[in-house]
């Protein structure tokens, strides 16, 4: 990640900012307004890895370093700061974090923060603690308050929940944004193509989360062009069992080399609409009857897109 000068006046917005929803974008963009009429950098100050993830716990990412700081400057924001998470770190009160961090490393005048923010061990302070600790160190404060879409607070685990539970239209509309997968099409078993669909295969990466597994519409940027595809998410079960590696493998609709002369090519993979969940087939061929019925699926939702 870049490097970034210490001790210089800036705005920061602190959080962990996982798939950089809606919320976090309305807090990030709000950031950037204060520092530039205040005549100073903005900044995102957040943490690597994931607090939880430091602490030993299973968390699924919406998004890995890099794509979260593409996603963060693209709302204005001057720099991304990665602080590193370590034990020792977050051993320290919140006082060490407001007076030595925040005010002393990175030179805060002003900060952006969500209404649930927390800190200091256990995270054991809350915004009233915050605002009484930025007071007494002269640092202006700003609390967000939640943001909701319908009657549901927008946060990253709300955007989890939707992809686990297979509803991507819920989550892009939290997200202000389709859910992307991100990966170099790799070789697969070459079934696709043997029953007349031949598809592009992604390895998903551990560290993130995996929307539920069953098919898909999506679009697949590949070659500098966006094309509608039907996605499949899953272990095909019809054709490895259920011990395989969980991937993503995509048909696209127009594009003469899917599944071909692609490999090593990076694509970003959009999520639109839920069709059906994975299922087991008595054989290839009802496997590619069902495809079939995927495919005029996709194209009548494709159409209303």
């Amino acid at each position: 990640m870049a490097e970034f000068e210490k001790n210089i006046p800036r705005v920061l917005a602190v959080g962990n900012f996982d798939g950089v929803h809606t919320a976090h974008r309305q807090l990030l963009r709000i950031t950037a307004g204060q520092a530039a009429s205040r005549g100073v950098k903005s900044a995102a100050l957040t943490f690597s890895p994931h607090p939880k993830i430091a602490l030993g716990y299973d968390m699924p990412l919406l998004a890995d370093d890099a794509e979260k700081q593409r996603l963060i400057l693209e709302t204005g924001v001057d720099e991304v700061i990665f602080h590193p998470c370590t034990e020792k770190f977050l051993e320290n009160d919140g006082a060490h974090f407001i007076n030595d961090i925040i005010a002393g490393e990175y030179g805060a005048l002003g900060l952006v923060v969500g209404f649930n923010f927390r800190f200091g061990k256990n995270a054991s302070d809350g915004t009233e603690a915050l605002v009484a600790l930025c007071i007494e160190a002269g640092i202006d404060v700003m609390v967000m308050s939640r943001f909701v879409v319908g009657k549901t607070t927008v946060s990253s685990s709300a955007v989890r929940r939707a992809l686990i539970d297979g509803d991507p239209e819920k989550a892009n509309l939290f997200l202000g944004r389709n859910f992307t997968i991100l990966g170099q099409v790799i070789k697969g078993r070459r079934i696709g193509r043997e029953i007349g669909f031949p598809t592009l295969n992604v390895a998903l990466d551990s560290k993130l989360i995996h929307p539920k597994n069953g098919v898909y519409t999506a679009f697949c940027s590949i070659d500098g062009e966006k094309l509608p595809g039907v996605l499949n998410i899953g272990v095909n079960p019809t054709v490895s069992g259920d011990k395989a590696e969980t991937r993503a493998e995509i048909h696209l609709l127009n594009y003469s080399e899917s599944g071909g002369e692609a490999y090593g090519a990076h694509i970003k993979i959009e999520l639109i609409n839920f069709i059906r969940g994975e299922r087991l087939f008595p054989d290839k061929s009802a496997l590619s009857a069902q495809i079939e019925k995927d495919i005029e699926t996709a194209k009548i939702l494709f159409d209303k897109v």
